[in-house]
């Protein structure tokens, strides 16, 4: 089984520096030594060599062949093949760079960070950030953007999300989700997903949602991402959503002090 935790700390630390994005996504699909790669990156050949060494320490690299060059041994190196939806995070390296500037916000401004960056990225119709209210059990939309789509244009006309409260009982999925710290995907004609969502889905006329929790210092909140027609399939996306997610939580700094 996946340890999100510990695939955060790697990505994290592998993404921390943007020479080490680049030396990833040149080796992606190409073998290459620090040399031939600080020629690309028009940077010192140190420079690449010690980025290159932190991503093989990181298991995102890993030597292919040592072969004769000017009376040394040149190495060369590639990728690590990573599970498929690991390889969904390399797009999302700047939200990390962006949770990291704000370390010191308040939670519920990272975890917006976090609901906007999801919609966009995910060309998502809708986000919501609500709070849960431990006195009486509800969930409580703080912040959000609904939209609906217009059939004739293809736009989306987006207004803000109303100030709703439902109480937590009444959704089982998203229960379980602030239980476990996790989340869940759920599809509005899909009949093994939660009745309660899927009926908020046909209220809302969204095509399903992607829900994610987190909780900090006794506090407990809930991010959901709406699909429409225009939104691709995100079901994959929801463990990248979680890690994501638990950042903003911690407030913890990836970045690192490299050359």
């Amino acid at each position: 089984m996946v340890s999100l935790s510990c695939e955060w700390s790697r990505w994290a630390a592998a993404v921390a520096h943007p020479v080490r994005v680049q030396i990833l996504e040149r080796l992606e699909r190409d073998v290459a030594g620090p040399q031939a790669l600080a020629g690309q990156l028009e940077l010192p050949v140190a420079t690449v060599a010690y980025h290159v060494q932190r991503l093989v320490e990181l298991r995102y690299l890993r030597l292919v062949r040592a072969r004769p060059r000017r009376g040394s041994l040149e190495h060369l190196y590639t990728t690590v093949v990573m599970p498929p939806w690991l390889g969904l995070l390399w797009p999302w390296d700047r939200v990390v760079h962006r949770l990291d500037g704000a370390a010191s916000a308040p939670v519920l401004e990272r975890l917006e960070l976090v609901a906007v960056e999801l919609m966009s990225l995910l060309n998502a119709a809708a986000w919501a950030l609500s709070p849960l209210d431990r006195g009486t059990m509800e969930l409580r939309t703080a912040r959000g953007i609904d939209s609906t789509l217009d059939l004739h244009s293809g736009h989306r006309i987006e207004r803000p999300t109303r100030d709703d409260r439902y109480a937590l009982s009444d959704f089982p999925a998203s229960a379980r989700a602030l239980a476990d710290c996790g989340g869940f995907v759920a599809f509005r004609e899909s009949p093994d997903d939660d009745p309660a969502e899927r009926a908020v889905l046909t209220k809302l006329g969204y095509e399903a949602v992607l829900a994610t929790s987190a909780t900090t210092e006794g506090e407990s909140y809930l991010i959901e991402v709406y699909a429409d027609a225009r939104t691709p399939h995100f079901a994959e996306v929801l463990p990248v959503a979680r890690l994501l997610t638990t950042q903003a939580a911690c407030a913890r700094p990836t970045s690192v002090t490299d050359p």
